[in-house]
């Protein structure tokens, strides 16, 4: 089998081993670490989100896997998007499952409703998603904005 030539990304990102499944499981693990703590006490909690993170790293690996059709920016929005929906999924499913469970859990973040917890998780997905856009964005057109311009100062 011919190894994959990876699509090279036109801006900042570029495909990385290490920093696919890195961000891959950083994504998801607290998935995995939470569903071992619910194991005992709430089992339909932790087979919800053994499954969310099942689903995340599946989806995340098969994104790899298209590395070579996909580029590396896309993909990695795409995994943030499954990771903040399988996320969303976990934190919902116990918010809902299991309100005793969750006041215990809610006290350890300082928080009274899990409601707020919930739209705290959203916003930093969203602020990480916004991030990458402007790093992407700088290395795509800073460069190329900064060139026009010092062209145009030479003309001038």
């Amino acid at each position: 089998m011919e190894p994959k030539h990876p699509l090279p990304g036109p801006g900042y990102f570029q495909w990385s081993t290490g920093g696919w499944f890195g961000s891959q499981l950083g994504c998801t693990a607290w998935m995995l670490a939470g569903a071992t703590l619910f194991v005992m006490q709430a089992w339909d909690v932790t087979v919800i989100w053994l499954i969310c993170f099942a689903t995340a790293n599946a989806i995340g690996t098969w994104l790899w896997s298209r590395r070579d059709r996909l580029r590396p920016y896309l993909a990695l929005q795409l995994l943030l998007i499954v990771c903040g929906i399988n996320g969303l999924i976990a934190m919902t499913t116990l918010y809902l499952m299991r309100p005793d469970f969750r006041m215990s859990v809610l006290r350890q973040f300082g928080e009274r409703n899990g409601a707020y917890l919930i739209l705290k998780y959203l916003g930093v997905m969203m602020a990480l998603m916004a991030y990458f856009q402007m790093m992407e964005w700088s290395a795509k057109y800073g460069k190329t904005a900064v060139r026009d311009h010092s062209q145009a100062a030479e003309k001038d």
